[in-house]
């Protein structure tokens, strides 16, 4: 018999795709996992609730959780343009102003 919860269908693990049984399921990263298939992405450490971290949806141990980066928008040129235009215009108000 598989893992039925409150929706009525079989659990499936998210490392290996297999059914989840109630027990060997681990709930994490809202998916079902059995305890030997959550592994870190990176370095394939075995896992479990206190050592699971998580970033886009997959697990991580906490030395390798990527750390989130500026988007490449915040340093686009016509980003630095216009902060750098309106900078100008208030230089040039607060000069004629005086």
């Amino acid at each position: 018999m598989s893992f039925v919860p409150n929706d009525s269908k079989p659990q499936k693990c998210k490392g290996c795709s297999k059914t989840v049984y109630p027990n060997e399921a681990i709930k994490a990263i809202d998916a079902y996992w059995h305890k030997v298939c959550l592994k870190c992405t990176t370095c394939q450490t075995t896992l479990n609730l206190k050592t699971v971290d998580s970033f886009n949806k997959e697990p991580y141990c906490r030395t390798h959780l990527p750390k989130a980066s500026h988007t490449q928008v915040a340093d686009s040129v016509a980003t630095v343009q216009a902060t750098s235009m309106s900078r100008v215009h208030t230089r040039a108000r607060t000069s004629t102003s005086r």
